[in-house]
This record gives structure tokens, sequence and C-alpha cells, in this order.
């Protein structure tokens, strides 16, 4: 008699599971990031317009510019942390729900779970790949394409925050709240974005990680 073939490590139900877990997270985290890149041009833009006044289309008004650029930094700053969030949900789903399910993280590829929809940064960083496999340009190339965009999101925020507390605050002397939690917000964020683009780097610096 033929010998039996082999079993997955793991059980299949478990393994949907933790996919369409995994799936969640990244449908959250590709959302988080439109929305943050989109915040992102639209403030700009309005930072370079000229004048005191701002038009919000979807709000169909006419708003000062320190309180638009105030709440933009309260708005970033939570996209941003809700974006890390959803790295720290599926990290949460390899390293904890993973084993209680049965499933043997030692046979998956590091991409089969920890990758189930790539974003904009991840297709980025993809960009220095040939043939499928990294190069030697990857890890460095990974690191300067999937962690500018984000840096220069943070970046951007600090720089919108900095100017709000030099000019602050005119007749909205209530805006000093919104200052100090929006600091709160970007220094958390500045913590926690370090770490985050380091766990994404050092897969491609060692692939067998």
């Amino acid at each position: 008699m033929g010998a039996a073939p082999p079993q997955p490590p793991w059980p299949a139900w478990a393994r949907d599971w933790l996919r369409d877990r995994m799936r969640v997270a990244a449908h959250a985290q590709n959302r988080y990031l439109f929305l943050m890149l989109l915040a992102s041009g639209y403030t700009l833009a309005t930072h370079l317009t000229p004048g005191d006044v701002v038009q919000v289309p979807f709000l169909g008004l006419a708003v000062p510019r320190p309180l638009v650029e105030a709440f933009a930094v309260s708005f970033l700053g939570t996209l941003m942390l809700a974006f890390l969030g959803s790295s720290e949900a599926m990290y949460i789903n390899l390293t904890l729900q993973a084993p209680a399910l049965g499933v043997d993280m030692k046979a998956l590829s590091y991409r089969e779970l920890s990758d189930p929809e790539p974003n904009l940064l991840d297709f980025l960083g993809y960009s220095t790949f040939i043939n499928g496999q990294p190069t030697l340009f990857t890890p460095f190339g990974w690191a300067v394409l999937y962690s500018l965009p984000l840096i220069a999101t943070v970046g951007w925020a600090i720089w919108l925050w900095r100017g709000g507390i030099e000019t602050c605050c005119g007749p909205w002397r209530w805006l000093i709240a919104v200052h100090v939690f929006n600091g709160a917000i970007l220094l958390l964020v500045s913590v926690r974005l370090l770490p985050f683009l380091y766990s994404h780097w050092r897969p491609q610096k060692n692939p067998r990680e």
C-alpha cells in the first residue's frame, strides 16, 4: 500500500478562519491608508491656498483656517493610530490566535497569512523585486519606498500642529485643548511608527524569518 498523503499541519477550518480575520484587518488597513493619504493631499492643498478661510466641500461651508488645520491634525493622527492598530491586530492573529487554533506557524511562509491583501505601500516595496524574487536593492528600497509615505504623512501632521501652536488661537481659545490632544496623538504615533516600520523591513533583510 502506498504511503498516506501528508496531512496539513493545521485544521482547514482554522486556516480559513484565520485568513478571514487577516483579510478583515487588511481591508481596514487599506481604507485607513487611503483616507490618510487623501486627507494629507487635501490639507496640503488648502494650506497652500491663500486666505484666512478654507472651503470645505463635503460640509458646504467656508471654515476659518485655524479650525480646519487643527482638526485636520486630529483626523490624520487618529487615522495613523488606526492604521498601526490594524497591523497590531494582524500580529495578534498570527502570534496568539493561530497557536490557539492549532495552526503551525513554522509551516507557513511569511506572506501566506501576514500579507493577504497588499496595500499601496506593499506594492511600492514589491517594485524592487525582479521575476518575483528580492534583489540586493530590496532591503534598502523597501525601507525607503514603504516608509516614505508614512513618514511624510506624520511629518506633515507635525508641521500643521506646530503651525497651529505658533498662531494659537485667535478668538478660539478652546483650540488649546485640541492642540494638546493632537500633540499627545502625534507623540504616540511617532513612538509606534518606528517599531512598525522595522517589523516590515526585517523580513526583507532576512527573508527566512
